[in-house]
């Protein structure tokens, strides 16, 4: 039986916009798991870092839980193969993107999750006065086509017929 091999295409602002979404523990887990290290290791790693002891078990958790945030993404079943995916981390670029993000510095993984930047936050704040705007200009041009009838029925002003709004 052949089986069909879905991989999504993806940006890489998409996979940055998941990765923000981490919550400490797991960008932490991520972060290690790029440098090489294995469960035990990385809970050592933390236990030294944080003077909390962390099981192996605890770190497969949280790896867990990033496999969870990307599986829409990547396209990862729980049936992917742990080989499988870290292919997939590799192909696109997963720990690249992060070490981004901290700028390869792992004292900033304390920020996540990361909130959206300022500049996002801006073109947010223009694209809802912009709609805001329109919004007001349709209010508007609809109050300058109305007559003074008011509707038998919804007792709203009366447009003309051939009004296409």
């Amino acid at each position: 039986m052949f089986r069909i091999n879905f991989e999504p295409r993806v940006s890489r602002e998409e996979l940055e916009k998941a990765l923000r979404l981490l919550t400490e523990a797991q960008a932490t887990v991520l972060y290690w798991t790029c440098r090489g290290l294995n469960r035990i290791q990385i809970s050592e790693k933390i236990y030294k870092s944080t003077g909390i002891v962390p099981s192996p078990g605890t770190v497969a958790r949280e790896m867990g839980f990033v496999y969870d945030r990307l599986r829409p993404i990547l396209g990862i079943t729980e049936n992917t193969h742990p080989k499988d995916r870290k292919k997939i981390f590799e192909k696109h670029d997963i720990c690249g993107i992060l070490f981004s993000l901290i700028k390869g510095d792992p004292k900033y993984l304390s920020r996540f999750p990361m909130k959206e930047t300022m500049a996002d936050e801006s073109f947010k704040e223009l694209q809802r006065i912009a709609k805001r705007k329109a919004i007001e200009e349709i209010l508007h041009f609809k109050s300058d086509k109305a007559t003074d009838e008011i509707h038998p029925v919804n007792k709203s002003y009366k447009f003309p017929e051939d009004m296409d709004l």
